[in-house]
């Protein structure tokens, strides 16, 4: 059966290749910008002012005001990216001022111990959570129309 279905392709595609070559373009066709194309695709006694579109001042200044509002937006999605990037940093950064370093250096039977011993995995997951929700809302900044955050 796979025999017959590649002999009748072969056959079909040769006689549809001839064709192609076979064929002359068609000199009505040549169209030099949209507005031709379009009016000589109408039928006859159709107008082609039917079909314009009427921008009106007041869809401009939605599509302003969206835009602008959207601008807002992504400058405040910035910095809360920016904020999440500073806690995590400061609940579990590899310097000396994060909470993590500090306990780590305590000395034995201090305070600091006792938390480090306690609540070092909570802080941990907790920095962890923080840093998945600051990756995807860089995903949502990568996804605004701005194309010069694409990548972030």
């Amino acid at each position: 059966m796979i025999k017959i279905n590649n002999y009748m392709r072969n056959i079909f595609q040769n006689v549809f290749q001839k064709q192609l070559i076979l064929e002359e373009p068609d000199d009505q066709l040549n169209y030099t910008n949209d507005q031709t194309a379009m009016q000589q695709s109408l039928d006859p006694g159709t107008d082609p002012g039917e079909f314009d579109i009427d921008a009106s001042s007041d869809s401009q200044d939605a599509l302003i005001a969206a835009a602008k509002a959207e601008a807002r937006m992504t400058t405040q999605l910035s910095k809360w990216i920016e904020d999440l990037e500073h806690i995590v940093e400061f609940l579990n950064g590899t310097g000396s001022g994060s909470i993590q370093s500090k306990l780590k250096s305590a000395l034995p039977d201090t305070l600091f111990d006792k938390i480090a011993k306690g609540e070092n995995k909570k802080i941990t997951r907790s920095a962890m959570e923080l840093s998945s929700l600051k990756e995807g809302l860089k995903g949502y900044l990568a996804s605004t129309s701005n194309a010069s955050l694409r990548g972030v």
